[in-house]
């Protein structure tokens, strides 16, 4: 009887890989180019050291798929199920990782490079270490999601629903958090950058450490709020409907806080700063501890 994984092996070598489970293909390589791997079940799959590659793994079931030194590089990951997923030092590359459930993803080390993660299920999904990258991560379900160390990136989280996200130390970033239904999302240690948060339902919502920054939530309901530690910042809060919104610790800002319903808002420690919360109706606002400031 043939061991299963010695059989595995010599599959690969006899379609042209240079390498199974570690062990080389003493033929060497049939060609250098795409790399396809479907219907995988209970398996280690490993692609490592690729440079102007079309990579597919497809089909995969209860196993562990590492792709790494990529360069230059087309790589999909795509129906997985109970699987751990490492895509790790990106370089010019575009990394689809989709339709995932109870899944482990991690990519790594990006430079400019296009990352998607898209529908997500019961997933814990970390991109870190960004820079000059383009990154997605969308229709998320009971998922944790980290995006950090973000650097000169596009960064877009959509389609939430109770789900964790994190997104910390960035500078000079673009980064949108739309669609949140019952979910945890923070966004924290930010420079010269640009954040919005919008369609936020039943969701706690934090962006903390901001410097010369621009950051609007919109389109609240029954949400907390909390945005603190603000620089040269120009924040706006607006269609406010029974929610806690907290702007604390504000130097040199502009500050809006507009169209609130049965909300609770305060706006804390000011200085220099303008701040204006217009259109209320049964709402509870406080503005403390001013100096040289313009409230309207």
């Amino acid at each position: 009887m043939i061991n299963e994984e010695a059989e595995l092996i010599v599959n690969a070598w006899l379609a042209g890989a240079a390498s199974a489970f570690g062990k080389e293909n003493p033929a060497g390589p049939l060609f250098d180019g795409a790399v396809f791997a479907g219907a995988v079940g209970d398996t280690l799959v490993t692609t490592e050291n690729l440079r102007d590659s079309l990579v597919t793994t497809e089909n995969v079931r209860d196993a562990f798929v590492t792709t790494e030194n990529v360069r230059d590089s087309f790589v999909t990951t795509e129906n997985l199920r109970d699987s751990f997923v490492t895509t790790e030092n990106v370089r010019d590359a575009f990394v689809t990782t989709e339709n995932l459930r109870d899944s482990f993803v991690t990519t790594e080390n990006v430079r400019d490079a296009f990352v998607t993660t898209e529908n997500l299920r019961d997933s814990l999904v970390t991109t870190e270490n960004v820079r000059d990258a383009f990154v997605t991560t969308e229709n998320l379900r009971d998922s944790l999601v980290t995006t950090e160390n973000v650097r000169d990136a596009f960064v877009t989280t959509e389609n939430l629903r109770d789900s964790l996200v994190t997104t910390e130390n960035v500078r000079d970033a673009f980064v949108t958090t739309e669609n949140l239904r019952d979910s945890f999302v923070t966004t924290e240690n930010l420079r010269d950058s640009f954040v919005t948060t919008e369609n936020v339902r039943d969701a706690f919502v934090t962006t903390e450490n901001l410097r010369d920054s621009l950051v609007t939530t919109e389109n609240l309901r029954d949400s907390f709020v909390t945005t603190e530690n603000l620089r040269d910042s120009f924040v706006t809060t607006e269609n406010v409907r029974d929610a806690f919104v907290t702007t604390e610790n504000l130097r040199d800002s502009l500050v809006t806080t507009e169209n609130l319903r049965d909300s609770f808002v305060t706006t804390e420690n000011l200085r220099d700063s303008l701040v204006t919360t217009e259109n209320l109706r049964d709402a509870f606002v406080t503005t403390e501890n001013l100096r040289e400031t313009v409230a309207a």
